[in-house]
């Protein structure tokens, strides 16, 4: 197949039930997320030895600790973007309402393994919308995707493709979901772990590799007026990476009848979980077995009886590889609809001002990288975080005094970004309590004078209780799983 394409590349993430501790299979709900890039790393350095041995030759290295970072850069989106604001931040407060009915005529409903036929033409729908019958109350069955005017696919109210089946309902109403995520410094409480998978499946052994006990540490967004597209790099702290083997015995060939496979070659290391790719470049898991006979699936751990593939040749027995999703093993695919800096506004001091030229915000949480213990092979035993850092720096038209006269008296100010596609999907990033460095604007030539300065946020009496507040509106209810 040649070599791995950054274009073919995918990212999985996934909260932790504790930090180093993964959820239980079927509490597991795995988001693709689009990327810009990633840039996350296991190293474990090779340390000179100091041995003297009567001889100018160095004696073998040792192993250092291990240590996982780097960095994630992503779209500045409506949905995605919510999930590392709650790895930077915490968990979010959040609350919804819906629009109003939406439907055309007084369609049916059928639904089956997730796909929903309505008997009456809608035109009006959209994705995310709320479909409500006497089954489904309201918000609990969303469209996820739709293929036609009466056909879409559905899932729950937080995305995932669990839904019973239903025949001939009448159809209530379809709303569209608005719902409201605020996002505040909690002064005590831990910030989530998450774990991320790395696949490069395009390669003729697909490598999966899993970062675990991954923590957010930083966050840098630069809004600027030539109009670059709005990206978030986030920098991430964590403990361990695995990355999947492959554990094919020979190679012969396989068979799969009625869900059953036969392996012309005892695969005497395969385990279930297991999944084998063959030359084709389909994959099946292994659901049990042993040896030479196997039963197998297309999801991990559910046999599909009605799955037969003719003679094919195994290209590898892949182990550790995907990220076990639950039982349907099928992520959510997080729709990249990103936010663009010609929606974009500012305030200064609570006025709407239009002197900013660029501003570039930065997030941080003081992470302490070096707990290590003995006895811990190596492994980080926990991530904890410091106080929180928030600031950055901005480009402004010299046009008066109001900022300068701020930044020389030294008083408080605030400071909002605010990016509004639409009354229901913005983004606000609300600074209460700033203040600004001193400076002068400098003259480097016969051009417009600038101001560039660096300003702080803080926490010190504002109602918010929070040196920054991001309030994310969307139609999305995700953030809590």
């Amino acid at each position: 197949m040649g070599q791995a394409k950054g274009s073919a590349s995918t990212v999985l993430f996934d909260w932790e039930s504790s930090f180093k501790t993964q959820k239980a299979s079927a509490s597991r709900y795995p988001k693709s997320i689009g990327f810009a890039n990633f840039d996350v790393n296991k190293s474990v350095p090779l340390n000179q030895s100091s041995i003297i041995r009567g001889n100018r030759n160095p004696a073998a290295p040792y192993e250092g600790n291990t240590s996982v970072e780097g960095t994630i850069t992503v779209a500045l989106d409506y949905k995605g973007i919510g999930l590392f604001l709650k790895a930077l931040v915490g968990e979010p407060s959040s609350s919804s309402s819906s629009g109003a009915d939406i439907k055309a005529g007084s369609p049916e409903i059928d639904i089956v393994d997730g796909v929903a036929t309505l008997t009456v033409v809608q035109t009006a729908w959209t994705v995310g919308d709320i479909i409500e019958t006497t089954t489904y109350a309201t918000g609990t069955l969303y469209i996820y995707s739709i293929t036609s005017t009466t056909v879409c696919t559905v899932r729950d109210a937080v995305g995932k493709d669990n839904i019973a089946d239903i025949a001939c309902e009448t159809v209530d109403s379809i709303k569209t979901p608005t719902f409201t995520h605020t996002f505040k410094i909690d002064a005590t409480a831990d910030l989530d772990s998450f774990v991320c998978e790395l696949a490069n499946a395009d390669i003729d052994i697909p490598l999966y590799r899993l970062y675990q006990g991954l923590k957010a540490n930083s966050c840098s967004i630069n809004f600027n007026a030539s109009g670059d597209e709005l990206l978030a790099t986030i920098n991430v702290m964590g403990s361990n990476m695995t990355q999947s083997d492959d554990v094919l015995t020979g190679a012969g060939t396989v068979a799969i009848v009625c869900g059953v496979a036969t392996f012309s070659v005892s695969q005497v290391d395969a385990l279930v979980g297991d999944f084998v790719v063959t030359a084709d470049g389909s994959h099946y898991f292994l659901v049990a077995g042993s040896d030479t006979s196997w039963d197998m699936g297309t999801v991990r751990a559910v046999k599909d009886e009605d799955l037969n593939v003719s003679s094919n040749t195994p290209t590898a027995l892949i182990r550790n590889g995907r990220y076990d999703g639950g039982a349907t093993d099928t992520p959510y695919v997080l729709p990249t609809n990103r936010f663009e800096m010609k929606d974009a506004s500012m305030k200064f001091g609570g006025s709407t001002s239009s002197v900013f030229n660029a501003f570039t915000l930065e997030l941080g949480n003081a992470i302490d990288p070096d707990s290590y213990t003995i006895g811990g092979g190596g492994i980080r035993r926990y991530l904890p975080e410091g106080i929180a850092g928030v600031g950055g720096n901005f480009d402004a038209l010299f046009e008066d005094v109001t900022i300068t006269d701020v930044a020389d008296a030294g008083s408080e100010t605030s400071l909002q970004v605010d990016i509004e596609f639409s009354a229901t999907r913005k983004i606000t990033f609300d600074f209460a309590e700033v203040r600004v460095q001193e400076s002068s604007a400098s003259v480097s030539g016969p051009q417009g004078l600038r101001l560039n300065l660096d300003w702080q946020g803080y926490y010190s009496d504002h109602a918010d209780a929070s040196a920054v507040k991001v309030t994310l509106i969307n139609d999305s209810p995700l953030y809590t799983v």
